[in-house]
């Protein structure tokens, strides 16, 4: 899920993207879900908590450097 906001990201997007991902009915017995959220502006802390307990989150802040190193 890519966000372009100038405010943090929190949970709620999270939770969102869960509820998407229910909706798939493909492989859903053996599947292993990884949520991967980029921000413009970062995270809230709600979420950067959520995602130090569940190595299935993956948050990426500005991505641009990524791209450019």
């Amino acid at each position: 899920e890519a966000k372009w906001s100038d405010k943090k990201i929190g949970k709620t997007v999270l939770n969102k993207l869960r509820m998407k991902a229910k909706s798939v009915p493909w492989n859903t017995a053996k599947r292993i879900e990884f949520f991967i959220i980029y921000s413009k502006s970062g995270f809230e802390d709600d979420l950067l908590q959520e995602a130090q307990i569940d190595t299935h989150i993956i948050l990426i802040h500005q991505l641009q450097h990524l791209l450019m190193e």
